[in-house]
């Protein structure tokens, strides 16, 4: 969620906007997991989250629910 230039939120937004784009699954990866971070996911249309260290099966647990 926190990259140089443009952060998540903006960069899934910016995603989303492209035309063909509007349902592309995407998936958070940050350290700064809250309610408040969880909540601005939802509202940025992410379609999920993993909280660093990246615990790899629940990584492909998040891959498999948002491509379902």
């Amino acid at each position: 969620l926190q990259m140089p230039v443009m952060d998540g939120y903006a960069a899934s937004d910016a995603i989303r906007r492209l035309e063909g784009y509007d349902q592309t699954p995407i998936l958070a990866i940050s350290a700064n997991y809250s309610d408040e971070h969880r909540e601005l996911c939802h509202r940025h249309r992410l379609q999920g989250f993993v909280a660093k260290p990246i615990d790899r099966k629940l990584l492909l647990e998040a891959v498999d629910a948002a491509l379902s």
